[in-house]
């Protein structure tokens, strides 16, 4: 290759023509070919003009390599000959002319484009000549002309890719794309236009590869000869294809994009899998089934693996409370602290707890159960022990237990292959594991037993210390093996493998031989750190008899050419030693939480910018504050100021206090590391010891449990955020839908059943109108009004306008109007709005409309959110307000979910003032949690959210679906409807695991199709009773039925009486269901006494709401919502400025000028 990047041609029978490259005989003459050359060069120096000097500087600097303009991979392309390609078919032609239009057309349309690239578009790309082999110039000129080869190498041969589909974006490929933000999009489809685009870049590669046999097929093709059958029925093939294809979604939409629309391969997996979508996607890992085998061991093992989990949980998540308080009752700290860390560490569940949350365990791992349907049909495996929020802790802990068990495996593993390497080693040569401590059975038992991620960093941190310098070599050795090379490299000596190691004062320590001088100190930091854990002097100090300065000489040289040097090196080494064993690290640790003091200064920049009405006011100055007495969110208020830098704070353990005595944790573990002899050696010895032991706290335990201890409050501060957002959430969304006062007249000809409502927006700008929407009872928009002068003081244009809206309201006769509780005009509005229909109940004698004010904060979420450019696209931002504040008065839960099921909008929402410093994953699981709990409790009627695109999202929330399976039935219904629950099996193709945790969530509302439905239609499907106790529910109506003598014997039909009795439920009052309960656990059921109360209590009224009655707002709600003030804004004390809006001037009465003196 030249230096401008064009190859030269190989002359006849040179090894490089043998090549399968897509090269024929060179026909043309010399002066052609070096035309050719001087062209391909041309264009390439035009495309090194695209890089100057520095970015090849640049090129050159991070790979060691003087970079040119080259590339690797050309475009190999097949022409016609030059009769046909010069005269060719109008047909033929005028087709490829009218591709390319569309092709142009379109991409402008999508991606818009400059002069420039039309301009470079109208070049016509050549076709080559034979003999002249494809470049970089080639392959650029001809990337705007269809595809009609493949890919090849510098050698000749097929590159395959897949990925690229060729064709122009036809107008359905575009619709079908564009619908990926909604959900009528099939990623089916795509994935076999993908397919048949696979089809056919594989059958060009295997064309490819037989090359070598197909010369004549080869220059039949470029001679301009009629193709080969088998060419011929391959370009078929790829012409169906593109007809077929076009451009797929993969081609028009970034991979992020797709992963959004969940229409990635692995989102394709998940619909598909038979599990519940929320256990495949758990944030660490998925759910882990339990097998059982045949064998009895196996499940011996999974009886034990639950029984310790449970007993793990239990201790961790449900009785182990927090470092920092959360009770508001413990405002202050009492005499002794650590009994207060104690307190709030205190158990919250009994013992008996553990079996339960065995249970539990059991039917989440084993069963493939949800919280959703755990809570609601198996509540005799967890209550009265557990409640529904210690279900999702389980469930959110299991996945911990997970994790650790994953990470303890690894440990193991590592322990496993550093000990075989150890053995490796002695077997070759003793004398190398000198100085080397091995890995022992109570290493592996010391994993075994280990209950935290703390705990196993500790034990990963000692192994390291001792064994660094064997897992690098072991490390070494692997790569050398995997090379090819069978021998056992010395480390030292390796350099061409050697991994870096770090050199610290603690291996300049070892390598100095001061390990025997350590050894000296009498105690190892193993007995030490029992000693610690135990708080008492468990083992003896087995004192030296000799001089430590004495011995210290005798490893004098080198490094540490004095006695003090050597003395020195060995306390650092022994407070290393000491600093990394777990025993130790866990006994201070706990000692530091209990202890912690913080201390809060006010940075020069916080003097000046901290307010008394600021939240950081009463924290800025706090000294010696012990860390269990914070509260709440406080530690984040004090985090917030160092992010900000207006406080530092620090925490101490060994504070020191008025009485003068030095009370230091470091003066309580002196003892259990002291020899109580007055010998002059061992009271050298002891300084020595007592040496280390300070140089192990204050320099590594210290300072690791300081920013260990600042991560904790943080988390339990940020978990105190989260759950009051969570709290919030549920104050918004457990409310129930308006209900009339007056009932409804269904005679009326304007009846529809639902709730009609009118909502109406208004803004602070009076100059822009105020804008009402007309809700039908499904949610939609069916009209709307604009009123201009609502807000003028000018009469008469404000009573035209309200004579409009009275015409309005009574024309479409809604139930309820919302007022938007944006600004104070907004009250204006709500009079005005009460003083018509109060006009209009008088003149025409209309039931009673109700005027509510609704919180505003939704709406003014949805008007702007993604989904409302989707389906209200042609409305404006006033009137999709208005459109949510009616469906909120509707229905709040599914206006909520609504916005909930994309984006994570919902996070938008002001829940808290610190909801943006936690963790978006953490809060955005909390939010779903409360919406799973309220949706199925509630209920989904699955028929409309078929039909109603703002009810669809409620699908997600339902146990057992997601976003991906809920999208996915809702595709496969085709805008129709079911008739039955068992017509999710066989219509929608639900499997079996996903059935059971969602069937008895979705609602059949059989009223609504009785008379024009083509299947059986069972009224427990109307009903939140689980498939699987329908014939206990039939059972217990033939029952009552019997003992009323209505129903005799085996003349009784089940599903007529469950219809008799809905009618009359009273009758179930008398039925013995505690002896029902007995019989069903002789028969292997187990205790079901609760589902039977529960089944008992539905049949009395049918999804009845258990939502709180709908209340309007408060007048504190309404203050905040109309004049924006909250009480961080407005306190007592704090200056506040105002405007005079008007001046009335009245004579004051006798009783003012009484109370003004």
């Amino acid at each position: 290759m030249d230096e401008s990047g064009s190859e030269a041609v190989s002359s006849p029978g040179s090894p490089e023509t043998e090549q399968p490259a897509a090269v024929a005989e060179s026909d043309s003459s010399d002066d052609e070919v070096i035309g050719q050359r001087q062209e391909k060069r041309k264009h390439v120096e035009s495309l090194d003009e695209d890089l100057d000097d520095d970015d090849y500087d640049l090129i050159q600097s991070n790979t060691g390599i003087n970079w040119k303009k080259r590339k690797n991979i050309r475009r190999a392309r097949f022409a016609d000959s030059d009769d046909e390609a010069a005269s060719g078919s109008d047909k033929g032609q005028g087709s490829e002319e009218e591709e390319v239009d569309e092709k142009e057309d379109i991409a402008k349309d999508l991606f818009g484009g400059d002069d420039d690239e039309e301009d470079d578009s109208e070049v016509e790309p050549k076709a080559p000549e034979r003999g002249h082999e494809l470049t970089i110039g080639d392959l650029e000129d001809s990337s705007d002309s269809e595809d009609d080869g493949f890919i090849v190498d510098e050698e000749g041969r097929p590159v395959k890719n897949s990925k690229r589909h060729e064709g122009g974006i036809r107008d359905r490929s575009l619709v079908e794309a564009e619908s990926i933000f909604g959900l009528d999009f099939d990623p089916a489809e795509f994935d076999q236009y993908a397919s048949d685009a696979d089809d056919v870049d594989e059958q060009d590669e295997a064309d490819a590869g037989d090359d070598d046999d197909s010369d004549g097929d080869l220059s039949d093709l470029i001679e301009g000869a009629a193709p080969s059958g088998r060419r011929q029925k391959r370009s078929a093939k790829k012409a169906a294809g593109k007809k077929r294809s076009g451009r797929s979604i993969y081609d028009v939409y970034e991979p992020s994009e797709l992963e959004r629309s969940h229409l990635t391969d692995q989102d394709a997996v998940i619909r598909l899998t038979d599990v519940p979508e929320r256990f495949q996607l758990r944030t660490g890992l998925p759910v882990q089934p339990l097998g059982v085998g045949e064998d009895g061991e196996d499940e011996g093992a999974m009886d034990r693996e639950l029984n310790e989990e449970a007993a793990w949980i239990f201790s961790k998540a449900l009785s182990l409370k927090t470092v920092s308080s959360q009770d508001p009752s413990m405002d202050t700290a009492g005499p002794n602290t650590y009994d207060l860390y104690q307190s709030n560490r205190a158990k919250r569940k009994s013992e008996d707890a553990v079996p339960k949350i065995r249970e539990v365990l059991h039917l989440i791992r084993k069963d493939m159960f949800e919280v959703p349907f755990i809570a609601q049909y198996r509540k005799e495996f967890y209550e009265p022990q557990l409640s529904v929020d210690d279900l999702w802790r389980i469930y959110t802990w299991d996945e911990k237990w997970c994790q650790l068990q994953k990470r303890k495996r690894n440990l193991h593993r590592l322990f496993e292959n550093t000990q075989g390497y150890q053995f490796e080693v002695a077997r070759r040569d003793e004398r190398l594991l000198e100085n080397v401590q091995t890995i022992e059975n109570e290493d592996f038992a010391r994993i075994t037993s280990v209950q935290s991620t703390e705990e196993l960093k500790d034990i990963y941190q000692h192994f390291m210390v001792h064994h660094n310098r064997e897992v690098v070599a072991m490390q070494n050795e692997r790569t050398v093996q995997q090379r090819g090379e069978n021998s056992y490299p010395d480390p030292d000596k390796h350099s061409g493998l050697k991994r870096a190691q770090k050199r610290t004062f603690y291996t300049v320590c070892r390598d100095a031989g001061l390990a025997g001088l350590a050894e000296r100190f009498g105690l190892t930091p193993s007995q030490l750190g029992a000693n610690m854990v135990n708080s008492y002097q468990r083992y003896e100090v087995q004192q030296c008899t000799v001089e430590p300065n004495e011995i210290a000489a005798e490893y004098t040289g080198g490094a540490f050419p004095e006695v003090e040097n050597a003395l020195r090196g060995v306390c650092h080494m022994v407070a290393t030693e000491i600093a990394h064993d777990p025993q130790v690290r866990q006994a201070t640790r706990e000692a530091y939480y209990s202890k912690a003091k913080l201390t809060v200064r006010p940075t020069k920049r916080g003097r000046k910018e901290i307010e008394d009405m600021s939240s950081l006011s009463g924290l800025c100055y706090v000294t010696n504050k012990p860390v269990v007495t914070l509260r709440g969110d406080q530690y984040i208020h004090i985090w917030k100021g160092v992010q900000d830098g207006l406080i530092t704070a620090k925490l101490s353990m060994d504070a020191s206090d008025n009485s003068g005595i030095d009370q230091s944790y470091l003066q309580e573990i002196r003892q259990l590391y002291w020899k109580d002899e007055y010998s002059t050696v061992a009271q050298n010895w002891n300084a020595l010891r007592f040496e280390a032991l300070r140089v192990a706290l204050e320099k590594f335990l210290y300072p690791m449990f300081e920013q260990e201890l600042k991560l904790v409050l943080l988390k339990e501060a940020q978990d105190h955020v989260i759950q009051q957002c969570a709290m919030q959430l549920r104050a918004w969304v457990e409310i129930a839908p308006f209900q009339p006062e007056a009932a409804v007249n269904e005679d009326d000809p304007s009846f529809s059943p639902g709730l009609r409502v009118l909502a109406a927006t208004v803004v602070a700008d009076r100059s822009k109108p105020v804008t009402f929407a007309m809700l039908d009872g499904d949610g939609e928009a069916t009209d709307f009004l604009r009123l201009g002068h609502l807000l003028e003081r000018n009469e008469s244009k404000k009573e035209r306008d309200c004579e409009a809206l009275k015409k309005f309201i009574l024309r479409c006769r809604p139930l309820a109007v919302a007022v938007d509780a944006s600004c104070r005009e907004a009250m204006t509005v709500s009079d005005t709005i009460k003083a018509c229909v109060a006009q209009l109940e008088q003149e025409h004698q209309m039931v009673t409309i109700a005027t509510e004010f609704v919180d505003c904060d939704l709406a003014r979420l949805y008007e702007s959110s993604k989904r409302a450019d989707v389906h209200h696209r042609d409305y404006n931002e006033l009137l999709r307000h208005a459109i949510s504040l009616g469906r909120r008065l509707q229905d709040p839960l599914a206006e909520f979910c609504y916005l909930a099921a994309d984006d994570d909008e919902l996070l938008c929402l002001k829940m808290h003032v610190f909801q943006n410093d936690v963790p978006r994953e953490e809060l955005l699981w909390a939010v779903q949690v409360e919406l799973i709990n309220r949706v199925n409790e509630v209920g989904v009627d699955i028929n409309k959210a078929f039909k109603r695109t703002h009810w669809s999202p409620l699908l997600q929330f339902v146990g057992g679906l997601g976003p991906r399976k809920a999208s996915d039935i809702i595709k496969k219904s085709k805008g129709g409807r079911i008739e039955n629950r068992s017509q999710l099996i066989t219509s929608l193709g639900m499997g079996p695991k996903v059935f059971l945790n969602c069937a008895g969530f979705i609602r059949i509302n059989t009223g609504d199709f009785e008379e024009s439905a083509s299947e059986y239609l069972d009224a427990l499907d109307n009903s939140r009773i689980h498939p699987e106790t329908y014939d206990w529910a039939r059972k217990m109506a033939v029952d009552a039925l019997e003992d009323e003598g209505d129903v005799v014997g085996d003349d009784a039909d089940p599903s007529a009486a469950v219809e008799e009795i809905l009618e009359g439920p009273e009758r179930l009052k008398d039925l013995d269901l505690d002896a029902f309960a007995v019989e069903l656990e002789r028969q292997g059921f187990g205790n079901r006494q609760t589902t039977l109360y529960d089944i008992r209590d539905e049949l009395f009224g049918m999804y009845k709401e258990r939502r709180l009655p709908y209340r309007g707002l408060g007048p504190e709600e309404k203050f905040r919502l109309l004049t924006g003030e909250t009480k961080e804004t407005l306190v007592e004390g704090k200056l506040v400025t105002g405007s005079v809006m008007s001046i009335t001037r009245r004579r004051p009465t006798r009783e003012m000028l009484d109370q003004a003196n």
